[in-house]
């Protein structure tokens, strides 16, 4: 029986793992990385979600982190698989293996190489992506030789979460034919040419969460929503020494707005039927509440109302 080492993390490594039970369950080893401390003052740890799984499932559970705990590891496994892992396997116990590695990645390889493909696919308003199965590179990510590619359409209205959940199933199905019909055979691997070009998914930042009024339509920023989360706007205040500086605004929950001022400029905001109402390029969107950087969360009303005395200044513009 062939002994399966699945490397993995997140929801999309896990959705993809789905797919190769129960037929390969008592080959599967997940291995993870240790708990991480984090959140604010990094006081707690958090495990990858994989492990969760992993017990939830009954599949055997090891960790890596450090070149030893994969010096420890080498000799068990004739493959492995990284899915979403976020560490590059050393070539030491890629070497150990009686085949070589396989990697599902969410994009149509060489296109969005990198660490936020589906993010950065989804930002850029790509018609189409996809998920590549290729092998794992000693030396780089995303350098593999692809296997095979399945291309997948982007809904106008698609999120990260449908996203992820449709190129996982994609993914998952490429690896499961894969060990099916012996593809991850050297022997057996075809001769594929991706039609796509190069192109880097670069890490996403916080900046990328903040809305460029002069050059973000509604859709633009609906879009970005849906594949960040809450996103912020800047607004120009004055500090306690009486020098101008920038704080931000999060928008909670933005909508296309109902009703619209035709002379306002991207940016401007005003309260309209009890709700924040901002100007796009192209036409408005709308949140019931707001919350200046310092306050809590409060009515579009009562942060309109109290922006004056927080800020310094009069403003009803958005940077």
């Amino acid at each position: 029986m062939l002994k399966i080492a699945y490397f993995g993390s997140d929801k999309f490594s896990i959705r993809c793992l789905t797919h190769l039970l129960p037929k390969y369950a008592d080959a599967i080893t997940v291995v993870a990385r240790k708990a991480k401390l984090s959140g604010r003052g990094l006081k707690q740890y958090k495990e990858p979600l994989i492990v969760r799984y992993a017990n939830q499932t009954g599949l055997p559970l090891v960790r890596a982190d450090e070149r030893a705990d994969f010096e420890r590891l080498r000799g068990q496994f004739d493959i492995c698989v990284a899915v979403s892992f976020g560490l590059l396997i050393p070539a030491s116990f890629l070497e150990s293996l009686q085949y070589p590695g396989l990697n599902v990645h969410p994009s149509l390889l060489p296109a969005f190489s990198g660490p936020a493909p589906m993010q950065r696919a989804l930002l850029s308003h790509q018609n189409y992506t996809g998920v590549s199965l290729q092998t794992l590179d000693k030396k780089r990510f995303d350098r593999g030789r692809i296997l095979a590619q399945d291309r997948q359409e982007i809904a106008e209205t698609e999120t990260l979460d449908s996203l992820c959940e449709k190129l996982a199933d994609a993914g998952g199905q490429l690896l499961k034919n894969s060990l099916d019909t012996g593809l991850y055979k050297p022997q057996n691997y075809p001769s594929f040419v991706s039609p796509e070009s190069y192109s880097y998914a670069a890490k996403i930042m916080p900046s990328d969460k903040r809305i460029d009024w002069n050059n973000f339509t509604t859709k633009h920023i609906l879009r970005r929503q849906n594949t960040l989360g809450q996103l912020f706007a800047n607004i120009q205040a004055v500090s306690k020494e009486n020098q101008p500086i920038l704080k931000r605004v999060y928008l909670p929950n933005l909508q296309p707005a109902t009703t619209r001022d035709e002379s306002a400029q991207p940016g401007q905001f005003s309260l309209k039927d009890g709700k924040l109402t901002v100007a796009t390029l192209d036409s408005a969107v709308e949140c019931v509440t707001a919350k200046l950087e310092g306050f809590k969360a409060e009515s579009a009303a009562k942060f309109i109302n109290s922006l004056q005395k927080r800020t310094g200044l009069v403003s009803s513009h958005f940077l």
